[in-house]
């Protein structure tokens, strides 16, 4: 009941964390005009290499191409527009060197085409690249080097939903599918590159291919920020920089940190883009419009008499928002710029059945249950909820006591002395209803272990054994190792060397020598058996039998028999 209840809280933090944390998306679309961007950054999944034909080997060990997409936003006469930036690069490692390069190009790009804007917004997930010390204190030394101001970075919840980037990357795989069913091959990056421009290149998407990404050594450490993982806004004023662990709560925390970045640390990006350009959301309004509202309203008035109909074929994916839309560019526009509208979730006829039979158990079979409609939401919102409640709690090392130790320990043992290990599953579930010798339960619930713990615990346990039997084994390890070198030495030695008695078909060559009865041989046969023991016998033929002679008494000099005379 306890892990549940955790979970279920950590759900609810999680829901309130990422909705508060979207806000901050919300409100900058708001404040975008003509010189201020709004940037949403994340790498795509690795690309796999795929032909148009290839064998069921050519599937197995490929190595997948980087891409990064950021997708700037921008108001140009008071209408919400996008563009897409892909990064293609051969080969790169995804940290925080190649993100500052990317935020650099990206930027620098715009601000080339668009002389206007001078303010950036940036909207990144959780990924060590972007919620690290490095990026967040590159972000002065970017701005001064490209002339757009970066104002403010925002990470999301983790696990915080899709975004803007995850959309366009789905989009440009299918693109990619149609390209490859059409009989090419995507291998390498500049086929890549080919394919997302085939076709007239997917509208509001620029695509630049690079083989690499270098960056020159950091000359001095790095500065870090403290805690970097537990602040989730930051923003940045002249020489100075404010961070909030949660979205506009609090007055935020000042960071003095040394930025003094030389821009030779990062290196400019030499891409060049597609070309294309901003691209609209939604669809063409209806003719019959009232002039005298906004832009703004007369597209979220449309929108909302759109998801009020009852034909709607696209549903918000977001948990808890109600609205439908006919068209599937109007749920981009809503993914993308609008608020979702949330409403209290209902009791199915399920759910009010049980909570009336729950109350017949409470109260007895004399009381006519009725059917409540109060929501459970409500009876929460009656409970005081201490401040700071839904922040993510700091992660404590938990350390075992003397008993949960002996009692893991001894399970190990049993694994390791049987030769079947336990699962730590099966070990977790037992320690429920584990007893002492006094027959009272062994642990109470507080003591209770998870898998993973369990898991882990066993696998310190694995390398401290083998370890110990390592440093045992040593000796022995050197004494096999010397008599397999012995054992190799006598037996090249007996190969090599001639053996007794040297035999020749059926002369015994010892006997005969010990006899003096060689001399009765013939000069072919001399040479034949000379041959036959590799002895260094003339080049030329020789038709006298004294140095055949002469090489077979010294080759049985050698002989085992003449050692033991």
């Amino acid at each position: 009941m306890q892990s549940s209840k955790l979970a279920i809280r950590s759900w609810q933090c999680h829901i309130l964390r990422s909705f508060n944390q979207d806000q901050a998306r919300l409100d900058f679309l708001d404040l975008l005009d003509n010189e201020t961007v709004l940037i949403v950054n994340d790498w795509a999944m690795k690309f796999l290499p795929q032909r148009y034909r290839e064998s069921q080997s050519d599937w197995f060990g490929k190595r997948g191409i980087s891409w990064h997409i950021s997708v700037v936003y921008r108001r140009s006469d008071s209408q919400l527009q996008w563009q897409g930036y892909v990064h293609i690069i051969q080969s790169c490692s995804q940290d925080s060197t190649s993100v500052i390069s990317i935020m650099q190009d990206v930027l620098r790009s715009i601000k080339s085409e668009y002389p206007n804007v001078t303010k950036a917004y940036f909207r990144q997930d959780n990924a060590g690249c972007y919620h690290s010390s490095a990026t967040i204190l590159a972000c002065p030394v970017v701005s001064s080097s490209t002339g757009v101001q970066i104002r403010r970075i925002d990470f999301s919840d983790p696990q915080g939903g899709k975004g803007a980037a995850d959309r366009l990357a789905a989009t440009c795989k299918a693109h990619v599918r149609i390209f490859i069913n059409e009989g090419h091959d995507v291998t390498n990056a500049t086929q890549l590159k080919d394919a997302l421009v085939s076709h007239g290149v997917i509208d509001g998407v620029r695509v630049a291919c690079l083989a690499a990404i270098t960056t020159a050594s950091p000359i001095s450490e790095p500065a870090k920020i403290h805690n970097v993982s537990k602040l989730n806004n930051f923003e940045f004023t002249e020489g100075d920089i404010k961070a909030w662990r949660a979205y506009d709560i609090g007055r935020g925390k000042e960071i003095k940190a040394d930025t003094s970045t030389t821009e030779s640390e990062n290196r400019w990006l030499e891409s060049t883009f597609s070309p294309g350009k901003f691209k609209s959301f939604g669809h063409k309004e209806k003719k019959h419009v009232d002039h005298d509202e906004s832009p703004k309203t007369r597209e979220r008035s449309s929108d909302v008499q759109e998801s009020q109909t009852n034909h709607g074929l696209y549903t918000c994916p977001e948990s808890g928002c109600t609205r439908v839309f006919q068209r599937h560019s109007a749920l981009t526009k809503h993914l993308s710029s609008e608020k979702c509208i949330r409403s209290l979730e209902k009791h199915t006829l399920m759910d009010l059945a049980k909570l009336g039979y729950q109350q017949v158990l409470e109260e007895g079979v004399g009381v006519v249950p009725t059917l409540r409609t109060t929501s459970v939401a409500n009876k929460q919102s009656r409970e005081r909820l201490t401040e700071g409640w839904a922040l993510r709690p700091a992660k404590k090392a938990y350390r075992f006591s003397e008993k949960q130790k002996a009692y893991l320990t001894a399970k190990f043992n049993i694994g390791q002395s049987t030769g079947r290990k336990v699962d730590a599953s099966l070990v977790a579930r037992d320690m429920r209803r584990a007893h002492g010798s006094n027959g009272e339960r062994l642990f109470k619930s507080t003591e209770f272990l998870t898998s993973q713990q369990i898991s882990s615990y066993f696998s310190r346990l694995s390398a401290t054994t083998r370890q110990q039997t390592l440093t045992h084994e040593a000796d022995l390890t050197a004494i096999e190792d010397e008599i397999n070198f012995s054992t190799a030495r006598d037996q090249v030695m007996a190969t090599v060397t001639l053996q007794h008695p040297i035999v020749f078909y059926q002369y015994n060559i010892c006997a005969m020598a010990e006899e003096d009865t060689l001399k009765s041989l013939k000069v072919s046969l001399f040479q034949v058996i000379c041959q036959s023991l590799n002895l260094d016998i003339p080049d030329q033929p020789i038709r006298r039998k004294a140095p055949y002679l002469k090489l077979l008494k010294e080759a049985i000099s050698n002989c085992g028999c003449q050692s033991q005379g």
